[in-house]
């Protein structure tokens, strides 16, 4: 099995850091995602990925969502972020993944 370089290095896990991102941080929104951005002296942010649960009822949805962020943001991004990022999904339905890419590029640039 080869070790994903991507995988738990850049979660963001603590629920106190998630808590203060989502209170402080500055949002930026392109239709279907939502950019939440703290810069609190972090050495390498890291990155959380959300799914309503209310807009997507099936796991499947969710993960499906999840997985295809995942894909896009680590293609995009490239190097070590400086800040923690959440990665949020409002759409309502199912979009594929160029749509969620252009959204990201729009969001990382400006």
């Amino acid at each position: 099995m080869k070790p994903n370089k991507n995988g738990r290095r850049f979660s963001l896990k603590s629920p106190i850091v998630i808590a203060a991102l989502f209170s402080k941080g500055q949002r930026e929104f392109r239709y279907p995602l939502l950019l939440i951005t703290s810069a609190d002296s972090v050495t390498e942010g890291k990155v959380v990925f959300s799914v309503s649960k209310k807009k997507f009822k099936r796991a499947v949805d969710r993960n499906r969502v999840k997985r295809q962020m995942r894909a896009v943001y680590f293609s995009v991004v490239r190097e070590p972020i400086q800040a923690n990022r959440a990665l949020i999904y409002v759409g309502n339905e199912l979009t594929s993944s160029i749509a969620i890419a252009n959204a990201l590029k729009a969001l990382l640039k400006g």
